[in-house]
């Protein structure tokens, strides 16, 4: 919505600018905005999510996308955990819903995704950019199971050609690829991953509509004092989601003391607090995420919160889940202004196509269809 469809708007705002010009100017204060400001941020937001340009984010599982509020626009999201509980993988499900997203709304104007502007930005910093496509694809076979004699190469080739159709670009902890050419990144940083957006969007003029990160502790490995570059770092992902207006996924840690309470009796399910060197990132961010995988628990901390299987604790009586590597408890720990509070789901990893699904509860049909 333009000032000139609103005469009132464009009155206020230059009244405003001109009693305060010489304010600013005079004591140097950066900008603060006036109300007709925040007037025509609300109008311009509204304009944006009439012309369907405001795609909430979701993770394809129906169950937690209906009680997390809507992810959309400048929100902060970070997902905490112990390692190989799941961090990746729930990234990996919020990148491919946002791939999806963005193919479905460059076909609605009848473009190609390159067209319309926008992708995914994967910053891994565990796998290797080609494993993360292939992950993020939900692709079922790898160069693993082709020397193992488990797939064939056309197999593969084929797989590996369709990566181009994925509105996704990856950016490794000493490079980020950015059509064939590579920006040298001597120590990946909060500061780096700026950097590289803009000189992406200088060369293309492509914007990101969603960044994930993996993992907040293994940025800026190189600084002398981690524990201040962890925060810093959780600060510059935060001013990410402001400054472009989209989406950002950390993955966190959770720290070693998790684990210890399970020798105290207690389920090791990360809480609020238990970040990895970062409370920072659970102070700002807008929703906090937990994943656990009760398989991993002692098997004697299983029995007591269990009735020969997951259940009673901490849902209702008389659903319980059989305790298998693929269970994941999903843990909705903190929502600024959302509708639910504190929220538990149990999720089923299918290892073969790396998604998660909703878990059937034991004695009930599979009535969820994989993602």
């Amino acid at each position: 919505m333009s000032e000139d469809r609103n005469p009132w708007l464009a009155a206020a705002r230059l009244r405003a600018d001109e009693k305060m010009r010489d304010h600013w100017a005079a004591n140097q204060c950066v900008f603060i905005k006036t109300p007709a400001d925040l007037a025509m941020d609300r109008l311009n937001a509204v304009d944006k999510a009439v012309a369907g340009g405001l795609t909430p984010l979701t993770i394809g599982v129906g169950a937690v996308d209906r009680v997390v509020d809507t992810i959309a626009g400048p929100k902060f999201v970070v997902v905490l955990g112990r390692p190989s509980e799941g961090k990746s993988l729930l990234l990996y499900q919020f990148a491919r819903q946002e791939c999806a997203a963005i193919q479905q709304r460059a076909a609605d104007r009848g473009v190609h995704w390159v067209e319309g502007g926008e992708y995914v930005l994967f910053v891994g910093l565990e796998e290797d950019g080609a494993e993360v496509s292939r992950l993020v694809a939900g692709d079922q076979h790898g160069p693993v199971d082709y020397a193992l004699g488990l797939v064939g190469e056309d197999v593969l080739r084929a797989e590996a050609r369709n990566a181009v159709d994925v509105p996704m670009y990856v950016m490794n902890e000493h490079r980020a690829n950015v059509w064939g050419s590579e920006f040298a990144s001597a120590a990946l940083s909060g500061e780096a991953i700026w950097e590289d957006i803009q000189a992406l969007y200088r060369s293309t003029g492509l914007k990101p509509s969603l960044i994930c990160v993996d993992y907040l502790q293994l940025l800026g490995l190189e600084a002398s004092d981690q524990r201040h570059e962890v925060a810093k770092n959780a600060r510059a992902c935060r001013l990410l989601a402001r400054q472009l207006a989209v989406p950002v996924v950390l993955a966190s840690q959770a720290r070693r003391a998790v684990d210890s309470s399970a020798r105290e009796g207690f389920p090791p399910i990360p809480e609020i607090g238990d970040s990895e060197w970062s409370a920072v990132a659970e102070q700002s961010c807008d929703v906090l995420m937990s994943l656990t995988r009760p398989a991993r628990w002692p098997e004697k901390l299983v029995k007591k919160y269990t009735d020969d299987g997951y259940g009673p604790w901490p849902f209702r009586s008389d659903i319980t889940y059989d305790v298998t590597e693929d269970l994941v408890l999903l843990q909705l720990l903190k929502q600024k202004g959302g509708r639910r509070g504190r929220s538990r789901f149990m999720l089923s990893h299918d290892f073969a196509t790396n998604k998660l699904r909703s878990a059937i509860p034991r004695g009930r049909e599979a009535a969820v269809v994989f993602l």
